[in-house]
Order: C-alpha cells, then sequence, then structure tokens
C-alpha cells in the first residue's frame, strides 16, 4: 500500500465523517457487522488470555491453550456461519470477509516479519557457514569432509521426501486446494487504491507487503551477496587478519541481533493458532486442514526410513566390535535428550559425548557436533520443509518435473544457508514456496498448517539431526582412520 493511498483512505475517512458517524466509523475499522464484532472481541480476548498464560506458564503451556481457544473459536464460528446462512440465505457471505480480516490479523503480520527477517538471516547465516571457526588441530580434509557430509544430510532428507512423492498425490487425490497457479509471479498486485480498514492497513501495508523481500531475485541476490562476502573474508585471513576478524566478528553480532528478533516473532506462534484455527469454522481454507493427518502419516514413514539410512551408514563407519549393541546403547540417550531439548545447539555437549561413545576422537566430535548445530539439517533443513513443498506443489498444479528438479535445488542451498537456529523448517519452507511462486495468501496457510505440526513433530525432526550429525563424525573418523591423532581407542571409550 503507497504513502498516497494510505493518505487518501484517511482523507476520505475524515471527510466522510460527519454524514454517517456510527455506520462509517464500524466500516473503517472492519465490523460493518455484528459478526465482525464478535471476531473482534475473540480477537481481543484471545490475545488477552494467551499473554497472560505465556507470561505466567510459558510458550509451550500456551500453545496448547491457544489450541482450545481455536477449536472452541471455530465451533462458535461455524455454528454462527451456519445460522446466518440458513436463516438469511446467501446474505451470510456479506460478513465472512470482515471476520476473515480479523481472525487472519496477526498470522498475517507474523508472515509479514518472517519475510522481513529471513533475507538477513540467510545472509548472515551462509557468512558464518564459510567461516566457521573451530578450536580442533584438524587437518584441512577432515574440515572439508565434514562440511561435505553435512551437505550429504541435507540431501538425504530432501531425497527421501522425494522419494515419498507417490504418497504425496495419492493423499492430494480428494483434496481440493487452491486453484492452479502461475510459477514465479509472486503476489504483488498493489493496483487497488481503496482503503478497506484499519487492519488492512496495517497488514497491506506494513510489514505484509515486505513479502516481496522473498521473491526468487531478492533470495538469489542475497546468496550470492553472501557467499561472495563470506569468502572475501576467508581469503582476506591472509593479507589482513585484523580487518578479517573485525569483519566476521561485525556479522557474527548481527548473526545474534538478527536470532533475537526472530526469537521475539516467533512468540507469536500460539496467537497464530488460535486465531487461525477459528478460521476452520467458517469454511476457510479448510481444505487444506483436510490432508493433514495424511501429511502426518507421511512425515514418520519418512523419519523411519531416515533413521534406517542413517543408521546404515554409521554402522557401516564404525570402529570395533559390538556395532549394534554400542549404537543401540548410546544412541538412545542422545534421542532422548534431543526429543525433551527441541533444539539442536542445546544437544551439542550430548551429541559429542555420544559421538565420543561410538569410537570418534574428541576432535572430530566437538566440531561436526558444533558445526552440526549451524548446518547440516537432516530433518528441519532438509525433509520436513520438502514434504510439505512437495504437497503445496503437487495440490496446486505445478508439479511439473522441471518445477520439482527446481525445487529439490533451491530447497538445497536455502537450507545450506539456514542454519541450525530457532525454526530453521519455517525459514526454509517460507523462502521456498516464496520462490517457487506461491501467492501470499498461500504461503500463509501453508505456513499455518506447518506451524500447527511443527508444534508436535519437532522433538522427532531434533532427533534426528543429531543423529545425522553423529553419522558425519562417524564417516569423518573412519575416512581419516589413518591419521592416528585422529583415534580414540574403542577400549578407552567415556561411559555415559
Amino acid at each position: 500500500m503507497s504513502i498516497t493511498k494510505l493518505y487518501t483512505g484517511i482523507s476520505n475517512f475524515i471527510v466522510e465523517l460527519p454524514d454517517d458517524p456510527v455506520n462509517h466509523v464500524r466500516h473503517f475499522f472492519g465490523m460493518s457487522y455484528w459478526q465482525s464484532i464478535l471476531a473482534f472481541v475473540f480477537l481481543v480476548v484471545t490475545v488477552g488470555i494467551l499473554i497472560y498464560v505465556y507470561r505466567k506458564w510459558g510458550k509451550h503451556r500456551a500453545v496448547f491453550v491457544a489450541f482450545g481457544i481455536g477449536i472452541i473459536g471455530a465451533i462458535s464460528f461455524g455454528l454462527m456461519y451456519q445460522f446466518t446462512n440458513t436463516l438469511l440465505n446467501e446474505a451470510g457471505y456479506n460478513w465472512v470477509s470482515e471476520v476473515e480480516l480479523w481472525l487472519s490479523l496477526i498470522s498475517s503480520i507474523f508472515l509479514g516479519l518472517i519475510a522481513l527477517i529471513i533475507p538477513f538471516y540467510i545472509f548472515t547465516s551462509i557468512i558464518k557457514v564459510i567461516n566457521y571457526k573451530s578450536g580442533a588441530t584438524m587437518k584441512v580434509k577432515t574440515y572439508g569432509l565434514s562440511f561435505a557430509m553435512m551437505s550429504v544430510m541435507i540431501i538425504i532428507g530432501i531425497t527421501v521426501a522425494f522419494a515419498l512423492f507417490p504418497l504425496v498425490k495419492l493423499i492430494n487425490t480428494n483434496i481440493d486446494y487452491l486453484p492452479e497457479i502461475v510459477p514465479f509471479s509472486g503476489d504483488h498486485d498493489h493496483s487497488a487504491e481503496s482503503l478497506v480498514s484499519i487492519p488492512e492497513m496495517v497488514v497491506g501495508w506494513v510489514p505484509f507487503s515486505l513479502t516481496i523481500f522473498s521473491s526468487t531475485a531478492y533470495i538469489v541476490s542475497v546468496i550470492v551477496l553472501a557467499i561472495i562476502f563470506g569468502l572475501i573474508i576467508k581469503f582476506t585471513k591472509k593479507t589482513n587478519p585484523e580487518a578479517s576478524i573485525k569483519l566476521y566478528n561485525f556479522f557474527d553480532h548481527f548473526s545474534e541481533l538478527i536470532n533475537v528478533f526472530f526469537r521475539w516473532v516467533m512468540t507469536l506462534i500460539p496467537f497464530v493458532i488460535a486465531t487461525r484455527l477459528a478460521m476452520v469454522g467458517i469454511g476457510i481454507n479448510w481444505d487444506y486442514w483436510k490432508g493433514t493427518l495424511g501429511v502426518v502419516a507421511v512425515y514418520f514413514l519418512g523419519l523411519l526410513i531416515i533413521a534406517t539410512i542413517l543408521f546404515t551408514i554409521t554402522y557401516f563407519a564404525m570402529q570395533g566390535d559390538n556395532k549394534f549393541k554400542r549404537y543401540r546403547k548410546h544412541i538412545g540417550p542422545l534421542w532422548v535428550n534431543s526429543f525433551i531439548n527441541h533444539n539442536v545447539p542445546s544437544t551439542v555437549p550430548i551429541t559429542t559425548q555420544t559421538s565420543t561413545n561410538l569410537g570418534n576422537c574428541e576432535e572430530v566430535s566437538i566440531f561436526t557436533s558444533t558445526l552440526g548445530s549451524t548446518m547440516g539439517m537432516v530433518a528441519c533443513g532438509g525433509f520436513f520443509p520438502t514434504l510439505i513443498t512437495l504437497f503445496a506443489m503437487d495440490a496446486t498444479g505445478i508439479a511439473t518435473p522441471a518445477l520439482l528438479a527446481f525445487a529439490f535445488i533451491t530447497i538445497f542451498l536455502i537450507s545450506f544457508g539456514s542454519t541450525g537456529q530457532a525454526s530453521t523448517d519455517i525459514v526454509v519452507l517460507f523462502t521456498a514456496l516464496s520462490i517457487l511462486g506461491f501467492s501470499a495468501e498461500q504461503v500463509d496457510t501453508i505456513i499455518t498448517i506447518a506451524i500447527l505440526l511443527i508444534t508436535f513433530i519437532e522433538p522427532f525432526n531434533v532427533m534426528m539431526d543429531t543423529t545425522g550429525h553423529i553419522t558425519v563424525a562417524t564417516v569423518t573418523e573412519r575416512y581419516h582412520l589413518k591419521n592416528k591423532h585422529l583415534i580414540n581407542p574403542i577400549d578407552s571409550l567415556p561411559k555415559l
């Protein structure tokens, strides 16, 4: 929304106010009907309750409360929708758009803030990955192999998702999604010059229009610039080490600032869940929700396949005897810790210890575990966002072989640049959908479903991510078996 549009809307509001002040104010605030007033009251009450729960008991309980509020809202608005349409025939449709406006307010702002953060997030992440620092005294080949294997973890996750594409098509067969979209078209048509309401002004002007930053041209440019800056900092170490350190520290601090802002934005998730669930009651995007159970079923099947692949690679790369027994004994505590923490960086100590218990030297274990907290997300960065993207591509009719291949490459590049911070899967999914040409409304709905799923399955994502980091450490150790300084004798392994 342009400044001219905003000025015109406010001017018209002031000029027209004396004619019919009550109805004009109600319309300006998107409350022309009594149903809209109820939606506004529902939004205010929901925000108040969730803020109280969030501050008193934390995010996790707020999420469950949000589900409860959302279900109550869905039932209430569903009954209201049926009653109004039955009583007034088709006249009930007049208020639906206004109710949707209020109920989607928080999720639209959330989406806009995510779009605003993503370019900076990916930019600093790529620079940090290229210039990764470690205290280990390993050979260059060890570093290179670790980076390569982390990339393989991402590829494994993406490949498993693509292997399950026939099941994706089967689930989508009887689900009527949004109409077919035009790839790379985006959704940035701001030709309309009418101001409907205050919520539309906020969401349409700031910051919803910032989703343009996630278009193909912008994201590709950000990735290219990040690689250039990262390489400049890396190669400047030889000629001007002091300047290189200062540049890296600057981007490191900037990355921390972005991560803090990102965590603030993620606090909106319970509010998004509550208000978006309430929209189901009036039939908005209902067809998207019908496939959720199918997505979950395919997701857990994919995790089982990934776990089998990672175990097989690790088994053949491990040293010593009783490999299966040692793997089973030490991977269990790692999974429990990963499930409880819900966060890859916080599992670094236990991942490192598990790695050394499997026969990997301390240097390799520390390096790969720490590196794994910044990249190489087999589930969060690879499998899960790819699976949701494939569901969306098939449902909207753009799953052609060429675009599927493009999606594979795109998701890999984004995953490599989106480090193992909080909600990497959201960053990868949002960026991939935007690059593939999904409209803002479609991205909003798909991201909402992804958030609902992530609320319950993220612990399983973290379990697979940390398992992948163990695999990387084991393969790296086996490859450099002849380098005696990298060997940790099996009989001297520490116990959990």
